[in-house]
């Protein structure tokens, strides 16, 4: 099974809830697809490189990654049509399309993370999101 993470930019950090669930999926020998971005994405990347997992894959808008923890398997995404976000969610479209699920970090403000639920929601694939707030899981909704 592929899970996409996902989070906020101002999510540094990962809750124990999401630990929990992210030890789930590494027992459950599942494959995670990750962004390059900090916040949530580099937190994802730290987390999976200090449990040596191996089955990563970083999506990357552009030829090179911005944060690769782990050295893992880039997926680089190449667009010279659109800049600015824009360029940034034609990456997120595609893990959403390449995952099976997802597990979303929010913190109810960010406009990719919002739209990253809508997608997997639109495609009919499950996602977990955490709303977190001062690094506390707040509330946890499945879609």
């Amino acid at each position: 099974m592929k899970i996409f993470l996902s989070g906020s930019k101002t999510l540094g950090a990962l809750p124990q809830a999401v630990i929990e669930r992210l030890n789930g999926y590494i027992g459950e020998g599942c494959m995670f697809l990750v962004g390059d971005c900090h916040g949530a994405d580099l937190a994802f990347q730290k987390f999976l490189h200090g449990r040596r997992v191996k089955n990563v894959a970083i999506y990357c808008s552009g030829s090179v990654s911005r944060f690769n923890v782990g050295g893992w398997r880039a997926v680089a995404i190449q667009d010279t049509v659109h800049m600015g976000y824009e360029f940034y969610a034609l990456k997120d479209k595609k893990m959403a399309e390449d995952a099976d699920r997802a597990l979303m970090l929010w913190d109810g403000k960010s406009r990719g993370t919002r739209n990253n639920i809508a997608r997997m929601q639109n495609m009919g694939k499950p996602a977990e999101v955490f709303l977190v707030k001062n690094g506390r899981t707040i509330q946890k909704f499945v879609i």
